[in-house]
């Protein structure tokens, strides 16, 4: 079955699996909010083992609808039929499939056919990551499965472009708390945002973000100009900074008179594309997709301050410590670190103590809470602390109770040094 097909968007179902004393049980499956899923199978910059992971879902809501409502506990998958769906070499297919049983338990039985055609079922471990929207909880599922190497990376792949989640019933109000939490984190919110307007064209959004010139900073604008002087087809790093922009701007009181949308086709899978950009081009593009360089000394012992902190903090608190660093967790803190100064950041930290537990989150603060602008505005208008301004003293937490311990944090050559450093601390 060919993507053009789903005429019909389908963005709810339910489907059967397996659990580990292989019973069957019902399980209900929907979208996020305004997302086609047929929009994601070729999403640009995303890894296949993504795509196809979204692909697979939606097969299952497919054929839920298609069969009037009946739940499915097994689809039928070619090599032709995903490699044609996700935009990937035939060749590619079985790697892509084994990868995501390794990391999420689905079960693959290859039938008496050609075309390397497979049956394709769900088990326990694969929905158990429906719950999974936390950073701690997204790392004791990698412990829990025992997922490393590769097969880690693939996992957080689909943790950040996953499109499908499931109903409130079948989460608790921690769980559902987090998803909510997760939604409104840049990243996610800039991707949902991407999948949902994925049949615009880089112009479309540019003229659209070009109304709302005025209600964007001197470094937006400035980037906006760097856009528009891009001759050929965006890079990662400018398309990432459109989508943003756009969603930023959409949020500034559109209508549905605003036609922004502009669509100059209605291809899911053509709407960035210039002519002349090949399949090897843009294979080249997913294999160089650029992971985070390693932040420089300063930042090293920053980040080793944040966590010392946070864990001191976290000692007399209803909160998780932080025993892992990840790579999201140290991009999230050089973020908080573009808005905010260092001592901001640890006096916000120490601030925790002071405010009450909302009951409504199991955690009095979590990591994922506390990286979000409202949380750390919250916070530092809180914070009781009186500041010495006259202090020209060279050591900024020299007025912080904690300042002898913050400052024997060591210095580190490396991030490999660092996360060593928190695993013995």
């Amino acid at each position: 079955m060919s993507t053009n097909t789903y005429l019909k968007p389908v963005k709810s179902g339910e489907l059967i699996y397996y659990t580990t004393d292989d019973k069957t049980l019902k399980f209900k499956i929907k979208t996020f909010k305004n997302i086609n899923p047929v929009n994601s199978f070729k999403a640009d910059y995303v890894r296949y083992v993504a795509n196809a992971y979204n692909f697979i879902l939606s097969r299952f809501a497919y054929w839920y609808d298609r069969k009037g409502q009946k739940p499915q506990s097994y689809i039928i998958l070619s090599t032709e039929d995903l490699a044609k769906n996700i935009g990937c070499a035939l060749s590619t297919v079985d790697r892509v499939l084994k990868s995501l049983e390794e990391t999420f338990g689905i079960k693959r039985q290859r039938m008496n056919a050609t075309g390397g055609v497979r049956m394709i079922s769900i088990t326990s471990q694969f929905v158990e990551f429906f719950s999974i929207y936390s950073e701690d909880k997204y790392q004791e599922y990698l412990d829990k499965y025992n997922v490393h190497g590769a097969n880690e990376y693939t996992c957080r792949q689909v943790y950040r472009y996953r499109i499908w989640t499931t109903s409130d019933k079948n989460l608790t109000a921690e769980e559902k708390s987090e998803r909510r939490d997760f939604v409104t984190r840049s990243n996610n919110k800039n991707y949902l945002h991407y999948v949902a307007t994925s049949n615009r064209s880089d112009s479309a959004r540019i003229k659209f973000v070009e109304k709302f010139r005025n209600k964007l900073t001197d470094l937006e604008k400035q980037q906006l100009q760097r856009i528009k002087n891009a001759l050929s087809k965006l890079d990662y790093y400018l398309h990432k900074i459109l989508i943003k922009l756009e969603q930023k701007c959409s949020g500034f009181g559109i209508t549905k008179n605003d036609d922004h949308q502009e669509q100059q086709s209605t291809s899911t899978h053509e709407r960035n594309q210039t002519e002349g950009v090949t399949a090897e081009q843009k294979s080249a593009a997913r294999i160089h997709q650029k992971t985070p360089e390693d932040p420089d000394a300063n930042a090293l012992r920053f980040i080793a301050q944040f966590v010392f902190t946070w864990n001191k903090v976290a000692a007399s608190e209803s909160m998780n410590h932080i025993y892992r660093l990840t790579d999201n967790r140290i991009q999230s803190i050089m973020s908080l670190l573009e808005e905010y100064s260092e001592r901001e950041i640890i006096d916000a930290i120490r601030c925790i103590n002071s405010i009450d537990h909302n009951t409504k989150y199991k955690y009095k603060m979590s990591f994922e809470r506390f990286i979000q602008s409202e949380t750390m505005n919250y916070l530092l208008e809180y914070n009781p602390i009186d500041y010495n301004e006259n202090d020209d003293t060279e050591d900024m937490f020299k007025s912080l109770k904690e300042a002898k311990e913050l400052n024997s944090v060591p210095y580190f050559d490396s991030l490999h040094g660092l996360k060593t450093w928190i695993k013995n601390n």
